[in-house]
Order: structure tokens, then sequence, then C-alpha cells
């Protein structure tokens, strides 16, 4: 997929990872099995759609947010929204043990 900056600047490929429901890029494949350049969780409400004016376009809704990145192709395209939409992103941990349960009759 291609990224870009704010404003008007050019699409840059960037090689993207969709994970248990997280979306992360690096700027080269030999930078993949270290710390991403980026990422973020595709938590609910999470929507992709193909963009009407261009087929390449995917916008990526994440709560309040929009994202928009670029295919290589309108096939591409449609397989990461769809991936996208599919993905769920995991429950957070508990941030401590549940209570416990009283025991029956005491």
């Amino acid at each position: 997929l291609y990224k870009r900056g704010k404003g008007s600047k050019p699409w840059v490929k960037r090689w993207f990872l969709l994970v248990d429901g997280s979306l992360s890029y690096y700027n080269t494949p030999d930078e993949m099995g270290g710390a991403p350049k980026w990422s973020l969780t595709l938590a609910r409400p999470t929507s992709a759609s193909v963009a009407q004016e261009d087929a390449l376009l995917i916008n990526l809704h994440v709560a309040n947010e929009l994202y928009t990145v670029r295919a290589e192709s309108a096939s591409d395209a449609k397989a990461w929204a769809k991936a996208f939409n599919t993905s769920e992103a995991s429950p957070p941990a508990p941030s401590a043990p549940p209570p416990p349960v009283p025991a029956a009759g005491g």
C-alpha cells in the first residue's frame, strides 16, 4: 500500500501488516521484523471502503478518524477494504484480576 503525509505530498510505498486487529507499516520490507514506523489498533467502530472517485483509494474510518491509503490495483483495494472490515482487535488485557467468587452457602 501507499501512504502520504499531510497536505499534497506524493504517495510513498510502505509495507503494511494487518495482524490481530492492528495495522502497522514499515518503510522497507527489511524492517518488518522490528518495531513498526506507525501502528493503529482498529478499534470498533471501524469501516473501510474503496473511494468512489478513485478505485485505488481506501478510506479507513477508525472511531472518529479517517485514514486514506492507496493500493496498487483495484482488486488489491477491494481485498484490503474487506480485510479491514473483518479484522477484529484483540480485547484489552484486564488491568487487574477479576474479584473472587464467594463460595456457595458461606
